[in-house]
């Protein structure tokens, strides 16, 4: 709603501006994952009553926070930055509370403790910055005629969405594959027939060359994931085949370095046949977060975007 506070990042070389909102810290019963209760309640308040305004005035005491070093220092540490982001975490806490312990001088104050608390909890708060870092930078590739880069990637519980530059703000939808071939691993002896979709804008990360894109840096998820290192990285060396170019800061260290792959491709995925690798939390059909899977989208909005951009004088929406 209105009332959520949110993260804002800011790209320092256009001015441009994107958000998320902020996560209501730790629980598998949360809003993030389709549940609404008294408890999700009460964290999102104290979120917005007590932690969003402390984070605030950390940052602006700060000046702000650079998100390329840390996203670039985290992968080199075992995150993906989707579903895994504990280093992430861990820097991003690091820095705040230096400045927190700086900014109160000799007295911690009552917001500086339930920031901090809220810190060590919100294992996903690192999450929503990358998702607004994510869709800063993929809406500066926005709206260029001719462009077969994918500018955006999202679902709900029925459908998965893909923009691409070249045609605007146009979304290219198809239905999503049954949860039965999601692949995984589940908390407490859940299968893939307890499962329902988790629908939102997380897929922003891999858009940018992160998350499934990046499998090869985070070997902590390969029970999530491929299953293996080996398959990690033939995960990773996939998504080459699709996308333009390697991201010149975010590296994997697996891979001698080399950048993430960054930029897909409609043309090369509708090529190829190969689709996009996606680190997804995985929901509860009753709601409350399930575990992590590796999805694979649905081909034919690629495939139909490939068709449109063929098409002579294809105008923007």
């Amino acid at each position: 709603t209105a009332s959520m506070p949110v993260v804002v990042v800011r790209d320092e070389a256009t001015g441009r501006r994107a958000f998320c909102r902020m996560n209501e810290g730790a629980d598998r019963a949360s809003l993030t994952f389709g549940v609404w209760d008294e408890g999700v309640g009460t964290r999102l308040r104290h979120v917005t009553e007590v932690v969003s305004p402390a984070l605030a005035e950390t940052l602006d005491h700060m000046g702000g926070l650079p998100l390329t070093p840390l996203i670039r220092r985290a992968l080199s540490m075992g995150d993906d930055l989707h579903s895994r982001h504990k280093a992430a975490g861990s820097l991003f806490r690091a820095a705040v509370l230096d400045a927190v312990l700086d900014l109160s001088a000799h007295r911690v104050e009552q917001r500086h403790r339930a920031l901090a608390s809220y810190l060590r909890s919100a294992e996903y708060l690192f999450l929503h910055v990358v998702m607004a870092a994510a869709k800063a930078a993929a809406d500066g590739a926005s709206h260029i005629a001719g462009s077969t880069l994918v500018t955006a990637m999202n679902l709900n519980e029925k459908q998965f969405g893909l923009r691409v530059s070249g045609l605007g703000h146009r979304w290219l939808t198809a239905p999503l594959p049954p949860e039965s071939t999601l692949r995984g691993r589940l908390y407490d002896g859940w299968t893939t027939d307890d499962l329902a979709y988790v629908g939102g804008e997380s897929l922003i990360t891999e858009t940018i060359g992160l998350g499934g894109m990046a499998a090869a840096a985070a070997m902590p998820l390969q029970d999530h994931s491929a299953g293996t290192p080996a398959e990690m990285i033939r995960l990773t060396e996939l998504m080459y085949d699709i996308t333009l170019r390697e991201h010149p800061e975010y590296r994997i260290p697996a891979l001698a370095y080399r950048g993430v792959p960054c930029g897909i491709d409609v043309l090369r995925v509708a090529e190829t046949g190969i689709v996009p690798a996606i680190h997804l939390g995985a929901t509860l059909r009753t709601g409350g977060h399930a575990g992590a899977v590796l999805f694979r989208p649905p081909i034919e909005p690629f495939q139909q975007a490939a068709r449109l951009l063929s098409m002579p004088d294809e105008p923007f929406e």
